[in-house]
């Protein structure tokens, strides 16, 4: 066995050993009343409106879904559900715009029973922004739509990450078990894009500098120009095209196929 192979397996023992530990020390914490842990509130949709001019987008969701949309007038829309234990704050402080997702339940956080909660959608009037940074707890990201921003910083916690049509100059892209797709995405400068056991796909993607990494995945896709390319797998095929000149490529998969092939649009 690989030596890559044996670590991904250790790290996966130890991570459900800590899961269950967390788990019982929450358990302990609210007495074993299984009340305390979960929501079962009804949520309602609330729609924030906003009309201040902003630059940077902050966003910070623990537990629910998000969307982000073109709007279909001149100001900033934010639809998402809250019930008497989980709220938002959203406000625009200075240039930026800020979401937080308020949850009153501790320790374990956004767990709902009885309900599927719709996700949230953000509905922003620009085209181009400058930063776009976001941190997620059990959250699917989806972004279409064709917008540009200068910087992008996505982190979730186990969700998936669709980009479809999106300019930046970097991009940084982490989800710690879920499955990221980018689709029509360029950077002028980096695409830095890993994530703990999940695929990463790209459709027409490009960049100077790419990076990827998966502890369990494969890594596939199409790039607009050549690369020079880098590649490390514990178990899997590699199938990428003669080095070029286009910048470089690294691609690194504890127990994955490594696929890359070079198209023009």
């Amino acid at each position: 066995m690989r030596t890559e192979k044996k670590i991904a397996i250790l790290v996966a023992i130890a991570l459900v050993v800590l899961g269950m530990i967390i788990a019982f020390a929450a358990m302990v914490l609210a007495k074993f009343d299984m009340t305390k842990m979960v929501n079962t509130a009804a949520f309602e949709e609330k729609t924030y409106d906003i009309s201040d001019d902003y630059e940077d987008i902050s966003i910070k969701i623990k537990g629910q879904d998000l969307q982000i949309l073109k709007s279909a007038d001149k100001d900033t829309h934010f639809v998402c559900y809250e019930n008497e234990k989980e709220t938002f704050d959203v406000e625009v402080s200075g240039k930026k715009l800020e979401i937080e997702h308020k949850v009153k339940i501790e320790p374990f956080v956004g767990i709902h029973i009885g309900e599927t909660v719709k996700p949230c959608k953000l509905y922003l009037p620009k085209d181009i922004y400058d930063d776009l940074t976001g941190e997620f707890g059990s959250t699917d990201v989806v972004i279409d739509e064709g917008f540009t921003f200068e910087d992008v910083k996505l982190e979730t916690g186990s969700g998936d990450i669709t980009i479809s049509d999106l300019k930046t100059d970097d991009i940084k892209l982490h989800s710690g078990s879920g499955e990221i797709t980018l689709k029509d995405t360029v950077c002028t400068d980096k695409m830095s894009i890993d994530t703990g056991s999940g695929d990463i796909t790209l459709d027409s993607c490009d960049a100077f500098d790419m990076e990827f990494k998966t502890g369990s995945g494969d890594i596939t896709g199409t790039i607009l120009s050549a690369k020079t390319f880098e590649t490390r797998t514990g178990s899997g095929d590699v199938t990428i095209p003669e080095d070029g000149n286009g910048g470089k490529c690294y691609a690194k998969t504890g127990s994955g196929d490594i696929t890359f092939k070079v198209v023009t649009k």
